[in-house]
């Protein structure tokens, strides 16, 4: 009896050996993590994640991105060129940002004329005048359904922008145009010789200068067909939304 027993248990102390060895091969197979490597990931975001940290957000070390909250008085004077215009012509001149040639030419060459009178609630035009010429220049806002406005501080190492992104917004700066537009019959009416454009939401016309960062800087804080405003004081900031709230009450800017 017990001669027939030791062939049994020969075999399965072999089985036993060979599944610990099966095992043990898997184990030693399996990558090891490194833990240093890993962690030197914490804070590095990719534009397809979204940011949840209304406080702050690192992109790397010495870069931070955070919204910030804008009280807009209710009630205030309100003049299209003073307050509007002039402050935006004088932001897109900064050549150290921006590509547009629009405005340094409609600033230094074009006086302004007038606010074009119309029942277009989504739309202003605002004509100006070449000096010594016949050539005519405009600027056109216009806001889309919802359009929504979300201010932003840029942190680079101490340096600080603030950044107004504006979805569903675009602003148009047009020189060398026959004559300004005209509202006639429920719609606008443009010359011949329209002028040349330069309009900032636009996916196929970056507005920024390639070395100044923007508006890469803002990560997934923004699209390309937002328009982005960048400015070195926040008073700048609130003054433009200011000029654009007048312009569109229908603009909603939350509260962060």
């Amino acid at each position: 009896m017990l001669q027939r027993r030791f062939p049994d248990v020969g075999i399965f102390v072999r089985s036993v050996f060979a599944v610990l060895v099966v095992f043990l091969v898997g184990c030693s197979s399996e990558p090891v993590r490194d833990l240093d490597s890993s962690s030197n990931q914490r804070g590095r975001i990719t534009s397809g994640e979204p940011w949840v940290n209304k406080t702050a957000t690192q992109v790397d070390d010495n870069l931070e991105v955070y919204p910030f909250s804008i009280n807009l008085p209710r009630s205030g004077n309100y003049e299209p060129n003073a307050d509007y215009l002039l402050p935006l012509l004088r932001n897109l001149s900064q050549k150290e940002l921006y590509r547009l040639k629009n405005g340094h030419r409609l600033r230094s060459a074009y006086r302004y004329v007038q606010q074009i009178s119309s029942k277009d609630n989504s739309k202003t035009v605002l004509a100006l005048k070449q000096q010594g010429a016949s050539n005519w220049g405009y600027v056109t806002t216009s806001i889309g359904r919802s359009g929504i406005a979300n201010a932003f501080v840029v942190d680079q190492a101490g340096n600080k922008h603030y950044v107004l992104v504006i979805k569903r917004m675009r602003i148009c700066l047009v020189s060398k145009a026959a004559g300004a537009p005209k509202w006639r019959n429920g719609k606008w009416l443009f010359s011949e010789n329209p002028g040349v454009f330069e309009c900032t939401g636009s996916a196929r016309l970056n507005v920024f200068q390639q070395d100044s960062g923007f508006p890469g800087l803002l990560g997934p804080y923004f699209d390309e067909n937002d328009t982005v405003l960048v400015f070195t004081h926040p008073a700048e900031l609130k003054g433009m939304l200011f000029a654009l709230k007048r312009q569109f009450p229908q603009l909603i800017i939350p509260r962060v």
